[in-house]
Parts: C-alpha cells; sequence; structure tokens
C-alpha cells in the first residue's frame, strides 16, 4: 500500500469498481480518482452519492433530493421529488420519502423499471436486504416487495432490558440487520443478542443470548464485545466480527463461535478496533482504530481473516491533535480511502 492522493473539504465518496468517486459540497465539485483525477463540476451543491445496479451513481443534494446521475463518464441533471433517506440503500430499490398534505411517507423506488413502487405512512424508514424489506419500530415488520403489504412481525418485547453505561434501563433494539444465510434473517440486538428469524414466517429459530460467553469470553472480557460491526460472509456461512481487542467468527452451518484472535489485555502494546468494512468475497476486513495506547481512532488498517493479523496499517494522524478518522474504510481491488473529521480524503493505492 502506498499514498495516492490527498483531497480536502470532501464531504463523502464511495468505492466503486477500481474506483474512488468524492463529492465536495463547498466547491460542489465530483472528482473520479482512477488512474488519474478527473475533476466535474455540479451546479449544486452535492451531499451524498449512491451507487445503482449498473455501476451508475446518483449524486443527491444539500435538500436530500436526487440531482444527477453520473454514468461514469458525464453528469446528467434529474428533477426529482423523491427525497433520498440518508443511509444505506439497496442498488436497485432506493427508499425515499415524500409529504402528502403534510404527512411524511416512506416508499421503494425500482431503479430497474424506473417507477415507485408504492409508499406507506409509517414513522420509520425502511431497509432492504436481500430484497427482503424490513421496517423497524416497536415490531420488526416485513413487507412484500412488490406491493408493500404486511407480511409479518416481530417482537421484541420478550427481550430483557439493560442497563447503559450511566445504569439506566434501556429497551432493547436491533443494531444491526446482519444479513440473510440459507433464508434465515440475522439480528445483532443490543446487549450482545444473535438472533435468527425465518424470513417466511418471521419466527424465531435460533438465539444467541450473549455472543460473548457463546464464544468463550467470560467476566470482564465480555463487555468488549459490545459493537455494531457484525459482517455476513454469505460464501463461507460465517459471521465476522473484529471488536475492540477481538476478532471472532461464529459459524451459521454448526451453530459454533470462536475468538480467533485477541490482541492482548495491555491496551498499550496492542490494537482496539472500533469500526471495520467487510466485501463479500474478500478476505479482510478494513478497519479504523487505535495503536499503543492512543484513546481516538488515529490508525487505519487491513486485518487479514485468514491469517488472523494486520497485514497493514498506518497511522497519518498520530501527530494531529485534533483530528481522527470518522466512519468506515471503503476499499475495492484498487484503492482503500478514508475520511478524517476535518473533512480531508486520503487515498491509497493497493
Amino acid at each position: 500500500m502506498r499514498d495516492k492522493l490527498f483531497l480536502e473539504r470532501i464531504f463523502s465518496f464511495l468505492s466503486i469498481e477500481n474506483k474512488i468517486i468524492a463529492i465536495s459540497k463547498k466547491t460542489e465539485q465530483l472528482f473520479v480518482i482512477e488512474d488519474c483525477l478527473s475533476v466535474f463540476d455540479l451546479s449544486f451543491s452535492p451531499t451524498y452519492l449512491y451507487e445503482l445496479f449498473d455501476k451508475s451513481v446518483l449524486i443527491v443534494d444539500k435538500l436530500n433530493y436526487i440531482s444527477a446521475i453520473f454514468n461514469g463518464v458525464s453528469i446528467d441533471s434529474i428533477d426529482s421529488i423523491l427525497g433520498i433517506v440518508i443511509q444505506e440503500q439497496d442498488e436497485r430499490y432506493l427508499v425515499f420519502y415524500l409529504k402528502e398534505e403534510g404527512i411524511k411517507k416512506y416508499g421503494l423506488f425500482d431503479c430497474i423499471n424506473r417507477k415507485i413502487m408504492w409508499t406507506k405512512d409509517i414513522s420509520t424508514s425502511l431497509h432492504i436486504v436481500n430484497n427482503i424489506v424490513l421496517n423497524q419500530n416497536l415490531l420488526l415488520n416485513r413487507y412484500d416487495v412488490e406491493n408493500g403489504n404486511l407480511l409479518w412481525q416481530f417482537s421484541l418485547s420478550d427481550f430483557p432490558t439493560y442497563k447503559n453505561h450511566r445504569g439506566e434501563d434501556i429497551e432493547a433494539k436491533i443494531q444491526k440487520i446482519i444479513g440473510v444465510y440459507n433464508n434465515i434473517l440475522w439480528l445483532y440486538i443490543s446487549a450482545r443478542h444473535l438472533v435468527g428469524i425465518d424470513v417466511e414466517t418471521g419466527k424465531k429459530i435460533h438465539h444467541i443470548e450473549d455472543i460473548a460467553e457463546f464464544v468463550g469470553l467470560k467476566g470482564e472480557e465480555k463487555h468488549y464485545l459490545s459493537g455494531r460491526d457484525y459482517h455476513l460472509d454469505e460464501q463461507q456461512g460465517k459471521i465476522k466480527a473484529l471488536v475492540f481487542r477481538y476478532y471472532v467468527e461464529i459459524n451459521l452451518n454448526t451453530l459454533k463461535g470462536e475468538v480467533k484472535k485477541d490482541f492482548g489485555e495491555n491496551f498499550q502494546t496492542s490494537w482496539r478496533i472500533t469500526r471495520s468494512q467487510f466485501y463479500e468475497g474478500d478476505d479482510n476486513l478494513y478497519f479504523v482504530g487505535a495503536k499503543n495506547g492512543e484513546a481516538v481512532l488515529r490508525a487505519v488498517g487491513i486485518f487479514d481473516t485468514k491469517k488472523y493479523e494486520v497485514i497493514w496499517y498506518d497511522e497519518p494522524l498520530k501527530e494531529k491533535k485534533f483530528l481522527f478518522f470518522v466512519g468506515t474504510p471503503q476499499a475495492n481491488e484498487k484503492y482503500l480511502g478514508i475520511l478524517d473529521s476535518e473533512n480531508n480524503l486520503r487515498i491509497y493505492e493497493k
């Protein structure tokens, strides 16, 4: 890995194929980093980018409306009344919102057939996983992707409350919808619960009540396995997590879990990982963390899930007192990119 480029005033970016695409809200420009740097001027202030099924990129403006689409060569303007929900989006079905007579509604837009599938008067957003449409409020609801009809509901009322760092009792929440494997939807629920639900019926099939105990951790060690970046490796049938001082794997075929790597109890001489990114078919996890006693996220690295070790890292912010990394790294076969707290984008070439 070597430094490729450093861009200032970047609001967000996207790793797509062998390119990095970034936008600057301040200069109203789009940057494409491939073998060289290409710059496109925009007529609006951009905020977010979303990759579509055909590798084109939607450009969202500061009001969260779709304002343009980048096809890899040129930018075409779009006049849209749909507000894009700022969250992880599916490449085919976009979750949008609109207001009708003062009422906010959420809906699905089919990017292949270029039509609105349906809208629904609900209080929270929709999420798409493997063409499964979900919505979480007091219940987890599954809707039909074609017509929006309610298919099933799953309640968290049976899950116990847990105490936060202030000693307050907190209701259980779905922290992450991990993914679908063998027709089972896997959820990470607060206080280290892992739950598998039948996608057809909404019935609970599996419930690991404490992931930390499940992989063999005890006592104070258990508290170090709380995090949200649990990733589904569909090819291997495993859930992988790089959390704080541990790398763990849970085999969904055998329902057995194991700590594969412990970076060690002494944080002054080891890693503490906070966020990570996984790509299907890639044996690596791309992470941000702290090394050798650092209290903030000033290091970016790559963890090999076959060798169970950090195979590359860089600490460009080590001497920067007020700077830290935000979000997770994004990577492809050629580049890795990461944003810092002053909207500087660092790009490394593999």
